[in-house]
């Protein structure tokens, strides 16, 4: 858990409500505002009737919204409320940051609060069952997942989607454009490479590591989806999140991460069945 309140809760403002007319029925969406990142809050049909739903919170990648959006119309339609992070691009800029390995802690730490500020949020709202609250989170979104599942216990069913736990070690082998422009300002900064840079990174990067929270998930309500060919996060770092977790359930789809998109449904299907075996239907 997070004993010491390392993360802290962001405050919440609302917004004005949003309408979706591309969304599944035309829901509507409140807009909710942090220090620094956005949100989309939306209920299912018969929310409003008084009857309490199971909700859960979207993490996305740090490049886009569309598959975050989808996976959500799709739970909304099965009965959930869901609350969508606005895609965090500026927490992996940091390749042009003076102390970018400082940089990331603080704002990697600032998105978490965020995050567990939306829970709170979310588990006060007259429609939502506080004791049915589940995450998804896709690629660093799930890497961020796994974080506030581990430290937020509200949270009991979480489904990481091309996730997987070793920053550094995912830091240093990733081929994500952005991820090695980082790479290439951590050497350009710290004047280390190879292994040496690696076990600076893991001390500095300590307290903001998945693999750090992964004991505190219950590995009967984690499900993780990952790809068998993935060079973003490569299959050693997915497996260190598995097996820090607990050895949850985990399925490979045959794709790299980009590639991965086309599993979308699926994964989307495997996600439902996982909230609904977790959270009850």
């Amino acid at each position: 858990r997070d004993p010491r309140g390392y993360f802290g809760r962001a405050p919440v403002e609302e917004g004005p409500e949003v309408f979706a007319p591309g969304a599944r029925g035309g829901r509507r969406e409140q807009e909710l505002r942090f220090p620094g990142y956005r949100a989309r809050f939306s209920l299912p049909k018969g929310a409003a009737a008084g009857r309490r739903v199971p909700a859960v919170v979207i993490l996305p990648i740090s490049k886009g919204d569309s598959q975050a959006e989808a996976i959500g119309e799709f739970l909304s339609a099965y009965g959930f409320a869901c609350l969508r992070m606005v895609t965090p691009r500026e927490v992996l800029a940091v390749d042009r940051s003076p102390e970018p390995v400082e940089e990331f802690r603080r704002r990697f730490r600032a998105y978490v609060a965020a995050v567990l500020g939306a829970v709170e949020w979310m588990a006060a709202r007259p429609q939502v069952d506080p004791q049915r609250l589940g995450l998804v989170g896709i690629s660093f979104g799930a890497v961020a997942g796994a974080v506030v599942s581990g430290v937020e216990p509200r949270i009991r069913a979480s489904a990481l989607l091309l996730g997987g736990g070793d920053l550094a070690g995912i830091f240093l082998s990733s081929e994500d454009r952005l991820v090695r422009r980082v790479r290439f300002r951590l050497e350009e900064h710290t004047g280390a490479s190879g292994r040496e840079l690696e076990g600076l990174l893991r001390e500095e990067l300590r307290f903001v590591e998945p693999l750090s929270y992964a004991p505190g998930l219950d590995p009967e309500r984690v499900l993780l989806v990952n790809a068998a060919f993935d060079r973003v996060i490569a299959r050693p770092h997915t497996l260190a999140l598995w097996k820090a977790a607990g050895k949850p359930r985990l399925y490979l789809v045959p794709s790299g991460h980009y590639t991965a998109i086309a599993f979308l449904p699926y994964a989307s299907r495997l996600t439902l069945l996982h909230l609904q075996r977790s959270l009850g239907p």
